[in-house]
C-alpha cells in the first residue's frame, strides 16, 4: 500500500539530501584548503603565478604554477620572474645588458634572446619551484566565464547546505 511508496520516496529524499551535502562540504573544504596553502605559501616571502606560455618548457609549461622567492643577487643563469607589460615572465638570464645594472633574457625553448632588457627593480624574484599543472585553476579564474562558474557553484553549494541542513543553519541558542 501507501507505507511503502512513502518510506521509499523519504529514504530517496533522504539520500539526496546526504548527497547535497557531501558535495556542498567538499566544495567548501577544497576552498578553503586553497587559500590555506595559498596563505602559507605567500606569508614566506614567495610568490606564486600560473604560467601561460611554453616558452620556458621543459622546465616549465603552460598550466603550471611557478613559485618565487625574493631575489639577492642576479645571475646569468637564474630562472627569474620579471614584470613586462602589465604581465609576469618567467624566463632565464641569458646575459648582461649593454647598460650597468641590465640583463638580458631568454625563454628556454626560445630560440633567441628577448628584444628587452631587465633590471633587477623588474624582477619579482628567483625561481624556486614548479608544480606541474597547478596553475589551470588560476588560468581559468582568470577568464570571466571561470569567474561566472566559481560563483555560480558557490551558490549551489550553500543552497545544497541550507537545503540538506536547514535545522542545523537556523536553530537558535535557548537562552
Amino acid at each position: 500500500g501507501p507505507a511503502p511508496t512513502s518510506f521509499r520516496g523519504e529514504m530517496m529524499k533522504q539520500l539526496f539530501q546526504i548527497l547535497v551535502a557531501a558535495i556542498a562540504t567538499a566544495i567548501g573544504s577544497a576552498s578553503v584548503s586553497l587559500l590555506l596553502a595559498f596563505a602559507v605559501l605567500h606569508a614566506g616571502n614567495a610568490a606564486s603565478f600560473a604560467v601561460v606560455s611554453d616558452s620556458m618548457a621543459p622546465l616549465m609549461q603552460r598550466g603550471d604554477l611557478v613559485v618565487t622567492t625574493a631575489h639577492g643577487d642576479l645571475a646569468v643563469g637564474d630562472a627569474v620572474t620579471f614584470r613586462k607589460f602589465d604581465q609576469l615572465v618567467p624566463h632565464r638570464i641569458d646575459g648582461y645588458g649593454r647598460q650597468p645594472g641590465t640583463y638580458e633574457t631568454r625563454g628556454d625553448a626560445n630560440p633567441s634572446r628577448d628584444t628587452w632588457t631587465i633590471t633587477a627593480k623588474d624582477v619579482v624574484g628567483k625561481v624556486q619551484g614548479v608544480v606541474r599543472n597547478a596553475g589551470w585553476p588560476l588560468l581559468w579564474l582568470s577568464t570571466a566565464i571561470g569567474r561566472l562558474l566559481v560563483c555560480a557553484v558557490l551558490l549551489l553549494a550553500l543552497f545544497g547546505m541550507h537545503w540538506a541542513f536547514p535545522k542545523v543553519l537556523y536553530t537558535q541558542a535557548v537562552p
